[in-house]
């Protein structure tokens, strides 16, 4: 029954489903080939040396769990973990393949010597079902981690937990009577989300939260209210760490009640942080939903820097210390421009002299028309050759049905970064332009928003562009950042550092028409999580010309896509060598999942300058999609154009037969039986494996 050759005896308690019984008790250390049918609980719960997880799951339908201590002379008796999972074990719940939720009945004691893990898997209506609902009450003080991409609910006060919880990527939401203890902290990174729901219950339970401090990094805070319910909720320091994070609240309405959420003081703790705050009735904050900083946040000419709301607009604040939607922007020509102006010119523009704004805002529709790659032109700001300086909160482009464009000059700042926020899917289009240092010394940029940002050169025979110089790190937290050159030798982005994705994915980096335009000595790093993907892109344009990048090292933090597209070329074998998209390595570090996407052996290769092969456990790490392509393995491969040998990891079909019982995507059956209940329960060994998901555009001005 157990595919497991050893048991642990350290599982005690009892179990109790639709009211029955069922016993972990004591075991030997070695388990019998076919352990006595009358042994309760051996087909339901495995607990492995190998991992030290004890997993619970409900697959079919909702099913009630109260866990007893074994001996308990009392039901509610609160369960220590030691006596649910051995030593540094997770507690995991759900599976890929459930449609139930686990409303747990018992209270867990975390204890008081190190800091718990708890793993959620979403089932297979993620967006709709909790994996788990816990109906009793938390205790312990030294906090407790969330990992995965399921959700948990907490449904009841929480008055003796006072450790910290840090959310990876899972989402936490208290709901029902769920509260808790006053001043909590809850981190939440790597696309994961906290979130207070009001909505379900009769009265509106106010601050759940108590007043608590928030950090997010990658992260998402949603407020859940109905509309026209007076709401209330305090937070006590709003930190923003390093890449994109969303501070969405729902409620208001046309009636006079409505929702507040009051945050003492919002602080940013990493250079490529960014908050956008999200009104989910579309409103910009000046109606019933009401966001107040009890402390101002620091402005510059007017707003405050790397924060937007609505994904459409720089934030600002009122008088009153309200949040709202910049509006003061400067829409006429350039000549009432300056270096404290936020300017959103009405039309389309030819700059007349070197200008300096704090910032620029792209939307709306121009004079028509579409660019040369026929896409349909927005707004365009053509530098007629002159240098824009960029003083304040950076550049903003918004929309679903134009591309915008910068063109035709030299771009440069005073500040650190160029912050770049495209949202919708339109996007922007620098072209034709010299992106430089700025004086203070090495400039990066950082791009956020769900939209593409596209730096571009004309085709020939039009004046060919200069390199960029700026040299600073490159940040692409969302979105796509798409280096369009479209003659040869152009250097994009010369720095020597390029991060795609903060752990929450839905981030991308495209090298599309000439080859080497990233600095080839650079490193890139994807920085995928379980939530999404982080892509590194060779993208074959039209004429078919396959582009070549050449980079230092690759790294791979989490999960990573490198992607070929369009790169499937007839089906004639090998063409010209012009016609392949080739990735040059000086080196491949995967510290996760490498995924290999729209590969073909004749016209894409992943080359390793190294004299030794690639190791077996290095290549254990990387999956090429596509039918039965399950033999990874790497050869000599001479490049021509480089005039040496590499190492080439590639692919061939392998038939792989299913195994019996199919394995779910994420956990694995722990025995051949089940115990068939109401809801069918089953609890098994979790090997984690992340769903790949595609990018995708939210709704626009939402990003």
């Amino acid at each position: 029954m157990f595919r497991y050759s050893q048991w642990l005896p350290v599982l005690s308690f009892v179990l109790t489903l639709s009211g029955k019984s069922f016993a972990a008790e004591q075991a030997p250390q070695e388990a019998p080939a076919q352990p006595a049918s009358s042994a309760p609980l051996a087909p339901s719960v495995v607990a492995t040396h190998e991992t030290r997880d004890t997993h619970f799951t409900a697959l079919h339908g909702d099913l009630s769990f109260r866990v007893s201590p074994a001996g308990s002379a009392t039901p509610d008796e609160p369960i220590r973990w030691n006596q649910l999972v051995y030593r540094d074990g997770q507690l995991v719940f759900g599976a890929r393949e459930s449609l139930g939720t686990i409303l747990w009945e018992t209270a867990i004691d975390l204890g008081n010597y190190a800091m718990r893990s708890l793993s959620l898997a979403a089932g297979r209506d993620a967006n709709e079902v909790a994996t788990l609902v816990m109906k009793r009450e938390l205790i312990g003080h030294r906090g407790l981690q969330l990992v995965g991409d399921g959700r948990m609910d907490i449904a009841t006060a929480n008055p003796h937990f006072t450790g910290p919880l840090l959310i990876e990527g899972a989402e936490l939401r208290l709901s029902e009577q769920g509260t808790l203890k006053k001043h909590p902290a809850v981190q939440v990174s790597a696309g994961g989300s906290f979130v207070i729901d009001n909505r379900d219950v009769q009265h509106v339970v106010n601050k759940r939260f108590n007043g608590g401090d928030l950090a997010l990094s990658s992260g998402n805070f949603r407020f859940l209210t109905r509309n026209n319910a007076a709401a209330l909720e305090r937070i006590g320091t709003l930190t923003v760490g390093q890449g994109a994070s969303k501070f969405e609240v729902s409620g208001g309405g046309p009636g006079k009640l409505g929702t507040t959420i009051s945050i003492g003081k919002l602080s940013f703790a990493a250079p490529a942080a960014h908050l956008n705050f999200v009104a989910s009735n579309g409103s910009d904050f000046s109606q019933n939903t009401t966001v107040k900083f009890l402390q101002k946040p620091e402005l510059l000419h007017g707003v405050i820097p790397r924060t937007t709301v609505n994904g459409c607009d720089w934030a600002t604040v009122d008088s009153h210390n309200q949040l709202r939607a910049y509006s003061g922007y400067e829409t006429g020509s350039d000549k009432s421009w300056g270096p404290s102006v936020n300017a959103a010119p009405a039309g389309n523009l030819l700059v007349s002299a070197d200008r300096s704004l704090a910032s620029l805002k792209f939307e709306g529709e121009g004079l028509g028309g579409d660019d040369e790659d026929r896409n349909p032109l927005g707004r365009i700001v053509d530098l007629n050759n002159h240098t824009l300086t960029v003083t304040g909160a950076g550049i903003i482009a918004t929309g679903d049905e134009f591309r915008h464009q910068l063109r035709g000059g030299t771009l440069t700042t005073t500040r650190d970064n160029y912050e770049i926020h495209v949202s919708g899917t339109g996007g922007l289009a620098i072209e034709n332009t010299i992106i430089t240092d700025g004086p203070n010394g090495p400039t990066g940029l950082i791009k956020t928003g769900d939209g593409e940002l596209v730096f571009s050169s004309p085709k020939p025979p039009a004046p060919k562009v200069n390199d960029n110089s700026f040299t600073g790190d490159v940040y692409v937290n969302q979105g796509t950042l798409t280096l369009f050159r479209k003659r040869g030798s152009v250097h994009n982005i010369p720095g020597l550092n390029i991060y795609v994705g903060a752990g929450q994915g839905n981030a991308r980096i495209s090298v599309r028409g000439a080859s080497e335009q990233i600095n080839e000595k650079a490193t890139v790093t994807l920085r995928g999580g379980p939530k999404g993907e982080a892509i590194f892109r060779l993208d074959r344009a039209q004429p078919p010309r396959g582009p070549r990048q050449t980079l230092q090292k690759l790294v791979i933090e989490g999960s990573g896509v490198i992607e070929f597209y369009s790169s499937y070329i007839g089906s004639g074998g090998e063409t010209t060598d012009n016609t392949k998209s080739i990735l040059y390595l000086g080196e491949l570090e995967i510290n996760g999942e490498l995924i290999v996407r729209g590969w073909d052996k004749y016209n894409t290769h992943i080359l390793i300058d190294s004299k030794e092969a690639p190791t077996e456990e290095l290549i254990s790490k990387i999956k090429f999609e596509g039918e039965y392509l399950n033999k990874i393995f790497v050869e000599k491969f001479y490049a021509k154009e480089k005039k040496k040998d590499y190492w080439e990891i590639k692919a061939e079909f392998e038939y792989i037969p299913p195994t019996y019982p199919p394995p779910p995507e994420t956990p694995e059956p722990a025995t051949t039986g089940a115990l068939l209940a109401t809801g069918a329960l089953a609890f098994s060994m979790w090997h984690r494996h992340r769903r790949a998901r595609k990018i995708r555009h939210e709704a626009r001005c939402s990003a």
